[in-house]
C-alpha cells in the first residue's frame, strides 16, 4: 500500500513499553504508519500540529495534561483529532468525560490486538467504536440521577 494511502496514526502513552508494544502491533499492517509517538498530552498536542494524523490512540491517565485534557485539546485543532482512548481505566466516569470531550471510541487495553486494529480504522473513517462491555458500563452512568440542588450546594 502506497504511503499516501495508508492512516497515519499518533501515539500517546506515558508508559514507553505500552506506546512500543501499540506501534509494533500496528507496524504488522500494511495499512498503517506511525507519524508520531508522544509521552504527554503537550506534546501530543505539537505533534498533532506538525503530523495532522487520521487517528489518536491516547491514553487516559497521564503526567501533565492528561488523556481528557489531551482528547478536548485536540479536538479543538484544525481538522479536529480523531481520537481512540486506549486505557486501563474503565470506570462508567473515566468513560462518559472522554467520550464527553470528543472520543470517538474507547477500548481497554485488555483488547485483543484484532479489535485494537479494527477500531483504529473505524476511528479514521469518523465511526464510534465502543466495545458492548464498555457500552454497558456508560448506560449505568447515564441511568444515575443527576445532583439534586442540596447535592449541588454542598459540593459548592
Amino acid at each position: 500500500m502506497s504511503t499516501e494511502n495508508r492512516i497515519k496514526v499518533l501515539l500517546v502513552e506515558d508508559n514507553m513499553l505500552t506506546r512500543l508494544g501499540v506501534a509494533s502491533l500496528l507496524e504488522t499492517q500494511s495499512d498503517f504508519t506511525i507519524v508520531g509517538q508522544a509521552e504527554n498530552g503537550a506534546r501530543a498536542v505539537a505533534l498533532y500540529r506538525e503530523t495532522k494524523p487520521d487517528v489518536v490512540v491516547c491514553d487516559l491517565r497521564m503526567p501533565g495534561l492528561d488523556g481528557i485534557g489531551t482528547t478536548a485539546a485536540l479536538r479543538r485543532e484544525t481538522p479536529p483529532a480523531r481520537v481512540l482512548v486506549l486505557t486501563n481505566f474503565d470506570g462508567e466516569e473515566d468513560i462518559y468525560r472522554a467520550l464527553s470531550a470528543g472520543a470517538l471510541g474507547f477500548l481497554t487495553k485488555e483488547a485483543r490486538g484484532a479489535e485494537i486494529l479494527e477500531a483504529v480504522r473505524a476511528v479514521a473513517q469518523g465511526q464510534r467504536r465502543i466495545p458492548p462491555q464498555v457500552a454497558e458500563r456508560l448506560a449505568e452512568r447515564m441511568q444515575k440521577p443527576a445532583l439534586t440542588n442540596r447535592e449541588r450546594s454542598v459540593l459548592e
